[in-house]
C-alpha cells in the first residue's frame, strides 16, 4: 500500500485545495480513536479522494479527514485551513467537528451544532482554523466531523496563508452581510404588506436568513 504523502505548501501559490491529500476513514459505531485513526493512516489504509471537493452525502456515519502539511516557505509560518462557506459549495452542517495534532493525540478544537464542550483556536473564524506550520516540518492532523442526518454534506477545504485568507474572509463577510440583510428586507415586507397566503413564505425567508448563512 502507498503511504500518504503531505500537501507541499510552497512560495508558488498562496491558497492550496486540500481534498487530494485526504484519506478517510469512516467510523460507523463512532469509536475509534486518534490513535487508530492515526496509525491507519500511517500504514496507508483509507480511502483518498481524487476529487476537490468533500462529499459525504446525506447519511454519513462520522467520519475521520486525515492529512498531512509540509511547509517549504523559510518564512510563513501562520496558515488557515478554510473548510469553505455557501459562496463556494459548502452544504449541510455537523453536529460535531473535532481537530486532532497527531503529536498531542488530543482534540485542539471542537465546535458544531451539538458540541457540549466546545474548544476554539485563538483567531478561529466561522468555518476556518488557524494553523501554525513551522518551515520545514511536516505536521499530520485529523479532522472528525459528524454530519448532520438528512443534509447533504459537501465542502472544498483549502489550505491558505493567514494575510490571503483575512483578505478573502472581509469579502466574503461583507456579501454574506449584504445578502442576509436583503433577505430579511424582503421577508419583512412580504409579512406586513402581502396577503395572509404570503405570510408563510416570508417566515421561511427570515427563518432561511437566519440559518443559511451559518457554518458548521
Amino acid at each position: 500500500q502507498q503511504k500518504p504523502q503531505p500537501l507541499v505548501l510552497s512560495g508558488t501559490s498562496a491558497s492550496w485545495p486540500l481534498a487530494k491529500a485526504v484519506y478517510l476513514f469512516t467510523d460507523p459505531q463512532d469509536n475509534l480513536k486518534p490513535a487508530d485513526i492515526f496509525q491507519k493512516y500511517r500504514a496507508g489504509n483509507g480511502k483518498p479522494f481524487a476529487q476537490p471537493e468533500i462529499n459525504l452525502g446525506y447519511n454519513s456515519p462520522p467520519v475521520w479527514l486525515v492529512f498531512s502539511l509540509y511547509n517549504t516557505s523559510t518564512t510563513q509560518l501562520h496558515w488557515v485551513l478554510n473548510l469553505g462557506d455557501k459562496f463556494n459549495g459548502l452544504t449541510g452542517t455537523a453536529d460535531t467537528i473535532t481537530l486532532y495534532d497527531a503529536e498531542l493525540y488530543l482534540p485542539v478544537m471542537t465546535d458544531g451544532r451539538l458540541a457540549k464542550n466546545k474548544r476554539q483556536l485563538e483567531g478561529q473564524e466561522k468555518n476556518a482554523l488557524p494553523l501554525i506550520l513551522k518551515p520545514g516540518l511536516v505536521k499530520t492532523f485529523a479532522l472528525k466531523i459528524d454530519p448532520t442526518a438528512g443534509i447533504a454534506f459537501n465542502f472544498k477545504p483549502v489550505v491558505m496563508e493567514e494575510e490571503t485568507f483575512k483578505s478573502a474572509f472581509a469579502k466574503i463577510s461583507m456579501a454574506t452581510s449584504a445578502l442576509a440583510a436583503s433577505v430579511i428586507i424582503i421577508g419583512l415586507i412580504l409579512f406586513f404588506f402581502s396577503p395572509e397566503r404570503l405570510r408563510g413564505l416570508a417566515g421561511f425567508l427570515l427563518i432561511y436568513a437566519a440559518f443559511h448563512f451559518t457554518g458548521f
